[in-house]
């Protein structure tokens, strides 16, 4: 018998390849495209930056939280119903590199979007804009947490990340409360350095 090759099982040729990475790369952005929503920056909301995926910010470095879906639904019981979870995709997740099309699937933001008064959010719009009037940050582990701490926000982060310990920033775990949480001092840029 043959040996299996598991790059390319069914030994699709160059140009069948290519035209199947396009496709799904094209419905991914498709979707994607569907479901985000104008947003108001007036709301109480809290900001999620996703993480690029495939990438070690969420597997292995998020542990249980290694699915988005997983934190953001921790997040949504968290926080108060009244409070609206933005959400932005990584700006990076759409690029030709081939990778981006195989971390997400179109299925990702139908998923998403059927937690209570969460909404993806333009891209387009700067990061920091989201950072400045959100409540707070949530990521994974994301550098977008380590930005908004140093903009004077408080972070939640749900996995492993080598700003864990700086200040504004505050690890998820089961005990935490969200009156606790919001109430809490916060921390100068002075500090931070």
């Amino acid at each position: 018998g043959e040996t299996y090759y598991p790059i390319n099982p069914y030994k699709f040729g160059y140009f069948l390849r290519l035209r199947i990475r396009n496709t799904r790369e094209n419905n991914l952005l498709k979707t994607f495209k569907k479901s985000y929503k104008e947003t108001d920056l007036e709301e109480e909301f809290v900001f999620f930056a996703l993480s690029y995926e495939p990438e070690r910010t969420t597997n292995p470095d998020g542990n249980e939280f290694h699915d988005q879906i997983i934190a953001l639904t921790f997040l949504r019981s968290f926080i108060p119903k009244s409070y609206k979870i933005y959400v932005k995709e990584h700006p990076t997740q759409f690029l030709n590199a081939d990778r981006g099309s195989r971390g997400r699937s179109p299925i990702f933001y139908d998923a998403i979007q059927n937690i209570s008064n969460l909404y993806i959010v333009n891209p387009e719009i700067e990061t920091q804009r989201f950072i400045r009037k959100s409540k707070f940050v949530a990521t994974i582990s994301g550098s977008v947490g380590f930005e908004a701490s140093t903009m004077g926000k408080k972070v939640l982060i749900f996995g492993d990340t080598w700003y864990e310990n700086c200040p504004n920033t505050y690890k998820w775990n089961k005990n935490i409360k969200f009156h606790d949480f919001l109430n809490s001092e916060i921390s100068s840029l002075k500090e931070i350095i």
